[in-house]
């Protein structure tokens, strides 16, 4: 059985199906390349450079 290949909407690279994810910012399929190393969460590089998205503490003011 052979592997399927999917093309990546960040970077446009074909690559395993089964290393797609979803964007949880933009719903965009992305590479493992793609995945931003700034949160541990599921969003692109594009939606983390854009919007900052990061895993925020509460401040109290």
């Amino acid at each position: 059985m052979a592997n399927e290949k999917t093309t990546c909407q960040i970077c446009e690279k074909e690559v395993d199906s089964t290393t797609i994810n979803t964007c949880h910012g933009c719903g965009k399929k992305y590479c493992a390349a793609c995945q931003s190393e700034s949160t541990d969460q599921k969003y692109c590089n594009e939606c983390v450079g854009l919007s900052g998205v990061v895993t925020h503490k509460h401040s109290s003011s």
